[in-house]
């Protein structure tokens, strides 16, 4: 069953009890603090044996963290940040 047979099963659960409205997912935090904090390149890439690669031309960011967020943000000049 795949490679993270594991993290699929929490994701799952996670997308399937979490609050979905027009705009917005709100996932269950409790399931989704279960899984493994893993990157998706050990999680899924190193696996790999068939891949393809696509060039792009935009601008990328990888968000794993809150500083690489918020550099997509604009902030105010009370340090708030905001999009809109």
């Amino acid at each position: 069953m795949g490679i993270q047979p594991q993290l699929f099963k929490i994701a799952a659960a996670a997308y399937d009890s979490a609050i979905k409205t027009k705009n917005n997912i709100a996932i269950n935090s409790s399931i989704y603090n279960e899984a493994e904090s893993i990157s998706i390149d050990h999680a899924i890439m190193e696996y790999i044996s068939q891949m393809v690669m696509v060039k792009a031309d935009f601008i990328w960011n990888d968000l794993g963290s809150w500083s690489s967020l918020l550099q997509l943000k604009q902030q105010n000049i009370k340090d708030n940040y905001y999009k809109g």
